[in-house]
């Protein structure tokens, strides 16, 4: 009986520091964002060199391509054309 008293311990720990990993994970891509300041006309290199490489990149049909970075409590959306960031297409924060 105590063995499954520690088992349950030690996964209610274990959840817990794997949230509070998640959300300092996610708080430090939107600081990085933030220090970009205004990302009009960026290149994309400039900004993958401060936040890291985007998790997805969209097509959309000619008119240039939106890069998404998702983290549990932050998401970012950006569009670019010929490279360079044209705006924020969706930004997500969770409380």
């Amino acid at each position: 009986m105590d063995s499954v008293w520690i088992f349950i311990i030690v996964g209610i720990i274990v959840v817990g520091f794997g949230g509070a990993v998640n959300a300092i994970m996610s708080q430090n891509l939107q600081k990085k964002f933030i220090s970009l300041g205004n990302m009009m006309g960026k290149t994309d290199r400039d900004i993958i060199a401060v936040v890291g490489k985007p998790d997805s990149i969209i097509n959309v049909g000619g008119v240039g391509l939106v890069y998404l970075w998702i983290s549990d409590n932050y998401q970012v959306s950006l569009s670019f054309q010929d490279g360079k960031c044209t705006g924020i297409v969706q930004e997500t924060i969770k409380p």
